[in-house]
This record gives C-alpha cells, structure tokens and sequence, in this order.
C-alpha cells in the first residue's frame, strides 16, 4: 500500500479511486470510518456526482485524505480534481520582495523623530508643572508665600544708640504671676477646714470596725459576704486561721459541720447554730438579738 500508483487518463476520478480501494481490499464502510468522511460523501467522490458534494474548500480536504489513505500523491489527485470540475487554478499574486525594497523598509526605522528634544523637554516641564499645582491646591500651601518669609529679613529692636555709637538691647521685663487670689483662696479653704472641724463632734467614731478572726479545726467551704454585697467562696483546712476586717457588715454562710474558734475584736463568741443543713453568722445582726 506504500507504493504510489500513477492516475490513468482513461478512467475519471472517482472510478480510479474506486478501483484504488477495491485493490487493497477495503470497502467503502471502512474508508468511512477510519477517515471520518461521511458515507454518502465518499459515494458521491467515487461516482464524480459533485452535485452530492459540499462546497469545494471541503471538497479539496476530502480528496486529499482519501488520496492519503490510499498511499497516493495528494497534490495530483486535487489538480485532476480542478480538472473534472472545471476549476482554473489561480496563479499566486504575492511578489518576492527585493532585498532593495527591504532595506529601505528597514531604514526608515532608524530615521530620527519628527519631535525636536526641546518640544519633549517642553512637554514633560507642563506636565510636572500642573502636577505640582495641583499638589500645592490639595495642600491649600502657596509656595510664593514661603519663599517670600524664608527671604525676608528678621527685624531686630535695638533701643537708640548712645553717644559711643554701641547700640544697648532692650532690657528684659520679668513678670511675676499674681499670687493674691491664691492666697485669699488658701485662706478661705483653710478658715472651712477650721469651721468644719468645729462643727464635728470630738467624741463621734468615725469608722465602726469588725474584726473577726476564725480557726478551723476541720477542712471545707464556706461563703462570705462582705459589706455591700461583695461575695467569695473560700476554702479552709484544719488548723488554718482567717481573718475579715469590714467596715459595715459581715456574713458567713457554713456548713453543718464546720468546727472552730470564732473571735470577734479578740473576744470568743459562740458558734451559730444550726438550721436547714448550714450555720449562718451575720454581724452586727447577731449581736443585736
């Protein structure tokens, strides 16, 4: 199937081809489906029906891969194809370029700009012109104002010259801050402080304190509430002693079974009784019962 078998002049195109595959022993269903060209295509391509066939840019592929697999010269089957079908072959109109012409092309690359270093240099000075104008508007800054402070000279007072022509500076004023009004109001808080401490009984307590001290002879815990409702759970060991110093009011909420020394201002009181499972001792209460 390798070797290329020339076109008879005598048959036409589709019978050759016909003849062609009858000689390797292929039938039309397998041409069919190896090339992917359509069964009623392949049939009209072997009768010369081009009626049957599709336009003839798809033509010229079809007859190509149909010479293809037929191991035969692909360009002499398509001109003998041009041929039953009337078609003239187009001469190509595209013209070897000259190496001339191609170096004049080339040339006119490296043939200088139309626009002069100095209309460039021109534009680029406006563009940064208007940048730093707009910067100066955003900054609400005026640098005509600046560069006219920085060249401005400072003045300096000089007091008249004496007759030795050496100009005396101007004496220095220290002035000193007004202390009346903080002194008449140190005398007033002072002379309050006094009417105050008049008007306060000597032999009023100030602070009512409770110290209670208690050691435990077994282990728990315990809940304590101390003065205005500030709450703690606290945990105790056997032989451990603690202390609360309160102001305004104490409470201990304890088990059944705790035991131990209470002391309130180094003074033994008594351990609460108990109700309900707990001993609860609330100070100053249970010293008013």
């Amino acid at each position: 199937m390798s070797d290329e078998v020339p076109l008879a002049k005598t048959h036409s195109l589709g019978s050759f081809l016909r003849e062609q595959r009858e000689q390797h022993g292929v039938s039309i269903e397998n041409v069919a489906e190896t090339t992917k060209i359509s069964l009623p295509i392949l049939r009209a391509i072997e009768d010369d029906n081009f009626e049957r066939m599709p336009a003839e840019a798809f033509c010229r592929g079809f007859y190509s891969i149909y010479a293809k697999y037929l191991k035969l010269d692909a360009e002499e089957i398509l001109s003998r194809y041009r041929q039953s079908r009337g078609i003239a072959v187009v001469p190509s109109t595209k013209q070897a370029e000259s190496p001339v012409s191609k170096g004049q092309r080339f040339s006119n690359f490296a043939q200088p700009s139309s626009v002069s270093p100095a209309a460039g240099t021109t534009v680029v000075a406006l563009l940064l012109l208007i940048v730093l104008s707009g910067i100066c508007w955003y900054l609400n800054w005026n640098p005509i104002n600046y560069i006219s402070t920085i060249l401005t000279p400072q003045e300096t007072l000089f007091m008249p010259a004496p007759a030795d022509g050496i100009p005396e500076p101007v004496a220095e004023k220290t002035i000193l801050p007004d202390t009346t009004s903080d002194t008449k109001r140190t005398e007033t808080d002072k002379n309050s402080t006094q009417q105050s401490q008049k008007n306060t009984p000597l032999d009023t307590p100030m602070v009512t304190l409770y110290d209670l001290e208690v050691t435990f002879n077994n282990s728990g815990i315990l809940k304590v509430t101390l003065d205005d409702g500030f709450v703690l759970d606290k945990h105790f060991a056997a032989g451990e002693t603690l202390q609360w110093e309160v102001e305004k009011k104490i409470v201990l909420d304890m088990p059944e079974t705790i035991r131990g020394r209470f002391s309130l201002n180094g003074i033994e009181i008594p351990l609460p009784p108990a109700e309900n499972g707990r001993r609860k001792l609330s100070l100053p209460e249970d010293l008013l019962d």
